[in-house]
């Protein structure tokens, strides 16, 4: 869709919108190192999406609606159990009134913001208004309910997106997170992380507690585990081989931590997940 008539009464005019809807089946990695020419959001259906970009990285699961700020360079490492679905609509915006005295309001206009999960508002059906959405803009007679729909859910969007100038992302979390999701079968410690981020072992223990909600121990045995359920899920992998090739130091240690994580043993998961 190349031109798209304007809201009326509204500072902003829709010139490009697009909506799909994905579906894919245990993992799923999408590279954009050279940027996208238009804003994004993904609204995650099944499943769960790591975002990482030079100055964000967010987790985020099913329910949960993302966005993606044109031009900016990001890695998504999504993984089903066994199912990915995800929107993802595009859009892009031309500013019809420069005028605006409110300094409040013009943040909303500006491309000063990073990559972020956008708080739902209290009342609001996100999921809803976007399968509204995708309703309206495949039946071309109903091409502007489908421009008003993506008002509508916009103006919600616009209510909780947060500037750079709120939140100032931390470079050396996302350095080590994108590490460890990269390298997670490798053995390293948090004196290594600490080294390669340029910070001390205590600065990097506290701040990436504080994003993540985990150790960086934690977060790499939870990345280690969501590789082992997809290779319980898609092969006929021995426990005893799967612990290898995540490089568990023993298989009766990664029983222990998969039953740690995901409440059960390995071949409890593998027999449900089969049935």
């Amino acid at each position: 869709m190349s031109k798209l008539p304007a809201s009326p009464q509204t500072l902003l005019s829709l010139s490009y919108l697009n909506i799909w809807k994905y579906s894919f089946m245990n993992n799923y990695v999408f590279d954009c190192r050279l940027g996208q020419l238009f804003t994004h959001l993904a609204y995650v259906l099944k499943g769960n999406v790591t975002f990482i970009s030079a100055n964000s990285c967010i987790q985020a699961n099913s329910g949960d609606l993302v966005f993606i700020p044109k031009r900016t360079r990001y890695t998504s490492y999504w993984k089903g159990n066994p199912e990915i679905e995800f929107y993802a609509i595009q859009y892009l915006f031309e500013v019809q009134n420069l005028s605006i005295k409110n300094l409040n309001e013009k943040k909303y206009f500006n491309d000063n913001y990073p990559l972020q999960i956008i708080k739902c508002p209290e009342g609001v059906d996100f999921a809803k208004l976007i399968k509204q959405l995708e309703e309206h803009y495949y039946n071309s007679d109903d091409l502007l309910l489908a421009v008003s729909d993506f008002y509508s859910l916009y103006n919600q969007i616009s209510k909780n997106l947060i500037c750079y100038t709120d939140k100032q992302p931390n470079n050396h979390i996302i350095d080590a997170i994108y590490y460890i999701e990269t390298n997670y079968t490798k053995d390293f410690t948090i004196s290594d992380l600490a080294k390669l981020c340029h910070i001390s072992e205590s600065s990097l223990y506290q701040l990436f507690k504080k994003e993540t909600g985990y150790t960086p121990i934690e977060y790499k045995n939870r990345t280690r585990i969501r590789h082992a359920v997809e290779l319980l899920s898609g092969s006929s992998y021995s426990i005893e081989l799967i612990s290898k090739i995540l490089n568990f130091s023993t298989p009766s240690y990664f029983r222990r931590v998969f039953k740690k994580i995901m409440g059960k043993q390995p071949s409890e998961y593998r027999n449900n997940d089969r049935i």
